[in-house]
């Protein structure tokens, strides 16, 4: 394990005379399940919060942003409804995220498309606003008794203390904040968390060592 080290490398088997190359997405160690690209899981995504927490003096006004390809979102080929509400009476014009019970989550409004957005080069984004504690509400009901938690992909407080990124075709977070903030997620031994630099590349190749 290394900083850059990429799960995609780690977990190809080596190669072989019967094998020469490496076979990617083959299922190795009886791991059926690999980690998501582009949302954080909900344990790891709640142990993250509650550190963050400690590092911001608005963890009750966030702004979370959710990328607009998602299949499930209103008007999308999949369909599914959002497990988060919308107040017409938000600040800025911007949704805002209540907290809600887990067992009783409303559908997301229709209108999602009306919604203010982020534009950032490559990636377009839905805009809300609400509690740090609100990150954990994204997602989509399947079924009455299923729902399929989503990270938001983008988020950060009023006072700009830190940004989380989970981008959507990367297979980490990143985190940008204090150097307290940095050294209390290394800390955590909930969170497999590694100090990176603006010069590490994150590109599909990055992991030079696991290759």
């Amino acid at each position: 394990m290394h900083r850059l080290a990429q799960f995609h490398a780690i977990e190809q088997p080596p190669a072989s005379p019967d094998r020469p190359t490496r076979s990617y997405g083959e299922v190795i160690n009886g791991l059926v399940n690999p980690p998501n690209n582009g949302s954080l899981q909900s344990d790891l995504l709640a142990a993250l919060c509650e550190t963050l927490a400690e590092h911001t003096t608005t963890r009750q006004s966030c702004f979370f942003c959710l990328w607009d390809g998602h299949g499930w979102l209103p008007d999308k080929p999949t369909g599914g409804d959002l497990a988060f509400t919308a107040s017409a009476d938000a600040p800025q014009n911007i949704p805002s995220m209540p907290i809600q019970p887990s067992t009783a989550l409303p559908p997301f409004p229709t209108d999602v498309e009306n919604y203010p957005k982020l534009d950032l080069p490559f990636r377009n984004y839905f805009l809300f606003e609400g509690p740090l504690d609100a990150a954990r509400q994204f997602g989509w009901r399947l079924t009455e008794d299923c729902f399929m938690p989503e990270s938001p992909n983008l988020f950060w407080p009023e006072d700009r203390a830190w940004c989380v990124a989970s981008e959507i075709d990367l297979y980490c977070t990143l985190v940008a904040g204090s150097e307290a903030l940095a050294e209390a997620l290394i800390a955590d031994k909930r969170l497999e968390t590694w100090r990176v630099y603006p010069e590490d590349s994150i590109t599909y190749d990055s992991d030079k060592i696991n290759i």
